[in-house]
């Protein structure tokens, strides 16, 4: 298989994957489209397409979807299949505490 071949596979698995991730996450917890959205802060029409990968989905999107799910952006993107969240050390600055890093 050619360097190009697998990047491509390589890359739609990862898409794929978040695609299926942000889904199953939302359909675990038992919540419509809308209800993640307003969460989000965006329209219900703009997070279905986040889940069916007809928009990117910004980083700080991400970071509330990792956040609200209770997991982490690799898991979201396909990169670990470990669920659990990693040890956040910035929750004090997520709240606004500015503070705490330099």
């Amino acid at each position: 298989m050619s360097m190009l071949a697998r990047y491509l596979t390589y890359n739609w698995y990862r898409v794929m994957a978040m695609k299926l991730r942000i889904r199953d996450m939302r359909e675990d917890s038992d919540l419509t489209q809308k209800q993640v959205a307003e969460y989000l802060q965006c329209d219900q029409s703009l997070y279905s397409k986040y889940e069916r990968q007809e928009r990117d989905v910004p980083l700080d999107i991400m970071i509330k979807l990792a956040l609200f799910h209770k997991t982490s952006i690799d898991y979201l993107v396909g990169l670990t299949d470990e669920k659990a969240p990693y040890k956040r050390k910035v929750k004090r600055w997520l709240r606004g505490d500015y503070n705490e890093i330099r």
